[in-house]
Order: structure tokens, then sequence, then C-alpha cells
């Protein structure tokens, strides 16, 4: 009887064993899969960012020949708030009330002509980008809510992606 103990004994401990080594793996694996989505999504959030500031660069830049006016003012106010801004809920924001104000514009000058150009192009730009960060956050949510990469996600602490709420700024233009 005492045979027959040890071999169970022995039985349970190889695979509690072999248990173990299948979860240190899979925690190992997921947490490189965690690692490079939340990479990507981070990299497509940086080139979304580097076109949003461009966009208010060219921004500040017709902000000083502007005339005095409503147009000016909430460009003025657009960029404060995005130069405040500590989140993408805020940068949507200030960037919805920047693309009002420029879109009543009525050019006067080659500058402003050129300024408001330029801001369209950073606008393609943005919109091409935000497809990709889209793509990028969707990646990385499905692996933070599917399992099992959600317990190593829980354990690090990751939540679901925040996103640009741009769909009504960004327009398709001919």
């Amino acid at each position: 009887m005492k045979e027959e103990s040890k071999k169970s004994l022995i039985t349970a401990a190889v695979l509690a064993a072999f248990f173990l080594s299948i979860a240190v793996i899979t925690v190992y694996s997921n947490n490189n899969v965690l690692n490079r989505a939340l990479a990507m999504k981070n990299e497509a959030q940086a080139v979304c960012d580097e076109a949003i500031a461009l966009r208010f660069s060219y921004a500040r830049e017709l902000c000083e020949i502007l005339p005095e006016g409503p147009s000016k003012n909430i460009i003025s106010e657009s960029i404060g708030d995005y130069e405040a801004a500590r989140s993408l809920a805020e940068v949507s924001w200030a960037y919805t009330k920047l693309d009002g104000a420029v879109a009543g514009i009525i050019p006067r000058s080659n500058d402003e002509i050129r300024l408001i150009s330029l801001m369209s192009s950073a606008e393609d730009f943005l919109s091409d980008s935000l497809f990709y960060f889209i793509s990028r956050a969707d990646t990385y949510d499905r692996y933070v809510s599917s399992f099992p990469s959600s317990i190593t996600a829980a354990a690090r602490g990751m939540e679901p992606s925040e996103r640009y709420s741009l769909a009504n700024a960004l327009r398709m233009r001919p």
C-alpha cells in the first residue's frame, strides 16, 4: 500500500510540476505579446500626437497673422486648451474646437491660404495616423481583455486603451 501511495504522490508531483511549467511559459509568452502590443499602440499614438502637434503649430502661426475677431479668439483658446490637455479626451476637445474655428475662416492673404492648406495636409496625415492607431489599439485591447493574457494584463495593471474622439473634426475632403 505504501508503494502505491508513493507512486501516486510522485505522479501528482510530476503533474503539478508539468502544469506549473506550462503556466510559467504561458505567462512569459503573454507578457511578451502584451509588451509588443503596448509598444505598437504607443508608437501609433505618438504618430497621432505628432500630427496633432503639427496642426496646432500651424494654428499658432495662423493666429499670429489673423486680424482680431472671434475666429482668432477661439483658435487662441483652443491652443491654450491643447497645451493644458492631460488626456486624449482633452486633446480631442481642443482639436475639435480648433477645427470649428478654422472652418469659419475666409482667408484674406496668401499666408492665411498657405497655413490653412498646411493645416488641411496635417489633418490628412492625422486621419491616416488615426486609422493606424485604432487598429493597434484594438489589437492591444483584444489582448488585454482575452484569456489567458487578461490574467497577465490584470496583474500588470494594464487597462483598455483611451481613444481619441475626433470623428466629427476629421472630415473626408476631396
